[in-house]
């Protein structure tokens, strides 16, 4: 009972990473060693990508981010 609540907590931060993060999955798969194998995986890291970006999940968090930011310069100002 607990390693299928481990497992479907493990899953669902692999999902969650994957889609809202897909633009670190393409970074890493550069940092790869070259082989016709890891070739593969960049070009699906970066079509999982592309899909991300269609869909306009990839940059949530960007704007969340930046949000975040701007929120805290004007706080760091206001002081």
């Amino acid at each position: 009972m607990l390693a299928t609540r481990c497992l479907a907590i493990f899953l669902f931060g692999l999902l969650t990473l994957a889609t809202f993060q897909s633009s670190a999955i393409v970074t890493t798969t550069y940092d790869l060693p070259e082989s016709e194998m890891n070739e593969r995986v960049v070009l699906l890291a970066e079509t999982w990508h592309g899909w991300m970006q269609e869909l306009g999940l990839a940059g949530i968090t960007e704007a969340i981010s930046e949000q975040l930011e701007e929120w805290r310069e004007q706080t760091i100002a206001a002081t």
